[in-house]
């Protein structure tokens, strides 16, 4: 169950404590985000160090408030689905987690969007039991 482990890594972002964030991640992660506030393309960060910096220097800190409200989970691959709250009118986002030995995140790629997205494999029962 690697629920906590994304609960815990938004929870840090939440707070800005971004390298508590980017710790959570392999040291060769690959992490993919939609652009930050004012940017205009995709944002890829290769590496822990990488990713801390990005979290500093584009990210920064923000009022967002990312809310799971659903997980599933097969093997190593995660999706995740939520709600953003804390920014002019919200949103939802949809992201897929590759988790590693030890809970550690190994990749993650995620996109934000309006409308609800329809869920891809089966429904896990509680939080992110393998289905």
């Amino acid at each position: 169950m690697h629920g906590g482990v994304l609960e815990r890594h938004l929870a840090d972002l939440m707070s800005s404590r971004f390298r508590e964030a980017a710790a959570r991640f392999t040291a060769d992660t690959i992490y993919s985000h939609p652009p930050y506030a004012g940017g205009t393309e995709r944002v890829l960060f290769r590496g822990r160090d990488a990713l801390w910096h990005g979290f500093v220097t584009e990210r920064g800190p923000s009022p967002a408030r990312q809310v799971i409200t659903d997980l599933w989970q097969r093997g190593d691959r995660v999706f995740v689905e939520g709600v953003i709250e804390g920014i002019p009118d919200g949103g939802t986002f949809f992201s897929y987690w590759v988790v590693g030995a030890r809970g550690r995140t190994v990749a993650r790629a995620s996109r934000r969007c309006r409308a609800t997205v329809e869920r891809v494999g089966s429904r896990a029962p509680a939080y992110g039991s393998p289905v």
